[in-house]
């Protein structure tokens, strides 16, 4: 039973991180192209995505990294 409960842990922290990385992701995406790459701050996509700045850090280093994440999405 414990090991089903783990199995289930797991795969709900695996879908909550895949949505989070989501979020960020479209939200950084829209800003993006809404107001341009270098008026949009992380604080912003933070905003939009609904987590806090530092974990969009801890998903991206830099918005570089997002840049990136989106152009190789497309």
């Amino acid at each position: 039973i414990y090991r089903r409960f783990e199995n289930t842990m797991t795969g709900l922290r695996e879908r909550q991180k895949a949505d989070r990385t989501r979020r960020i992701l479209t939200a950084a995406s829209t800003l993006f192209r809404a107001q341009g790459y270098d008026a949009v701050r992380i604080e912003d996509i933070a905003a939009a995505a609904e987590v806090s700045a530092g974990t969009c850090y801890n998903y991206f280093s830099t918005k570089g990294d997002l840049l990136l994440a989106i152009v190789s999405m497309e």
